[in-house]
């Protein structure tokens, strides 16, 4: 392990150690969350093991209730498609509630009500499933077309 790849190690172990302390955790309860042993909790925490595998920072940063990027300190690269998918509709429906509002009306045609409440019951069925991917496709597009009924049809949001 190279000067540079240490200090990462030592950091990334540092941060885990101080969430972990912060959340009142003991290194048996991470460590049987992330599915690793104390003692080897224990060495990654001071820097003498490195995190060889993504798995374990996906693991360790779960275990201890905080992001990847927490622990690296790096913004997270996401790997699976799956992840990537769920990142653009999570951006999508963001952009969608915060570009619409009661006084801007998007002009756009939108579908019957009735097709798209059954869009909403699909969306929620792939939610209960935790197929997040399918659940956010198309949703930002859903929400706004669902918008515009409520504004158009003189229902008011409470």
């Amino acid at each position: 392990m190279d000067t540079q790849d240490a200090q990462d190690v030592r950091a990334i172990g540092a941060r885990a150690r101080m969430i972990r302390a912060r959340r009142g955790l003991s290194l048996e309860v991470v460590g049987g969350l992330a599915g690793i042993s104390a003692p080897y909790l224990s060495m990654l925490e001071r820097g003498l093991r490195g995190f060889n595998q993504r798995g374990l920072l996906d693991d360790l940063a779960e275990a201890l209730g905080c992001s990847v990027a927490d622990l690296t300190g790096q913004p997270y690269v996401l790997q699976d498609r799956r992840s990537m998918e769920v990142t653009a509709a999570v951006a999508a429906i963001s952009t969608a509630l915060h570009d619409t509002t009661l006084d801007d009306v998007p002009d756009l045609p939108v579908r019957p009500l009735r097709e798209l409440t059954d869009a909403v019951a699909l969306a929620h069925a792939c939610a209960d499933d935790a197929s997040y991917g399918l659940a956010g496709q198309g949703l930002a597009a859903l929400l706004v077309e669902l918008h515009v009924h409520a504004v158009t049809s003189g229902v008011r949001p409470r």
